[in-house]
């Protein structure tokens, strides 16, 4: 199977668009924050307030040297339909600040966490297509992980090859290691080259070689044996 990164970012795409609107307010907007995934002239960003963005990037933007994982300063405007639909006028790659909380599994979602709080509104959407228990993924969003982490965790588990458990992704995640990293060493992109992929798209091997982590120091083994909490089981092999 072919571009499956784009098919996560299509997905994902979907699932943005069938949810509530956002609260941002139409004209220009300021988002600071963390690429989730890039398409052909879209990105999906998680804002450092808790919010999910789709963002349309010009074509006069050469998007090519950005990956999922950097985090962006991003001007835009907001479409008149109300959704997170971001139109970018500008876009800087920007470095991790002493205030940026990006670490997965230590983020402040208490906007939606309280117990008088309404639950974020694609986490039904999310467990209903992947099959989850809305719990669960509330659980993860609430224990400081982002959608889009949890999106894309649930994801990479039903990629064809692999048998690694969408939870078991979450932790490694939270240890501090990027899904460029986390790829590469399950085989699921080619080798990684100062972080980047050669053609930046996933590709998907008939079967996960059995030296799944090939690289001592990066993701240590033990980190893939932890039990899965909760919600969807592991897949048949």
């Amino acid at each position: 199977m072919k571009k499956i990164l784009l098919t996560l970012i299509l997905t994902f795409l979907a699932a943005v668009l069938a949810v509530s609107p956002a609260l941002a307010q139409d004209g220009a907007i300021y988002i600071k924050g963390e690429i989730v995934s890039v398409g052909d002239g879209t990105l999906i960003v998680d804002s450092y307030k808790g919010e999910t963005f789709v963002v349309t990037v010009p074509t006069s933007f050469d998007i090519a040297s950005i990956q999922a994982g950097d985090l962006v300063l991003i001007k835009g405007t907001v479409g008149q339909s109300g959704l997170n639909l971001i139109e970018a006028t500008l876009l800087i790659r920007t470095v991790l600040g002493d205030n940026d909380e990006l670490s997965e599994g230590s983020k402040d979602n208490s906007a939606y966490c309280g117990v008088d709080k309404q639950p974020h509104p694609m986490a039904a959407a999310i467990a209903e297509r992947y099959e989850v228990p809305e719990g669960d993924i509330k659980e993860y969003f609430c224990n400081g992980f982002s959608i889009g982490a949890i999106m894309l965790a649930l994801q990479t588990s039903e990629i064809d090859g692999v048998d690694i458990n969408w939870s078991n992704l979450l932790d490694i995640l939270a240890e501090g290691y990027s899904w460029g990293q986390i790829w590469e060493q399950m085989g699921l992109i080619d080798d990684v080259l100062e972080g980047y992929s050669p053609d930046g798209l996933l590709t998907a091997p008939d079967k996960i070689p059995p030296g799944l982590l090939k690289k001592p120091g990066n993701i240590p083994p033990g980190l893939l044996d932890k039990p899965n909490p909760g919600g969807k089981k592991e897949k048949d092999k």
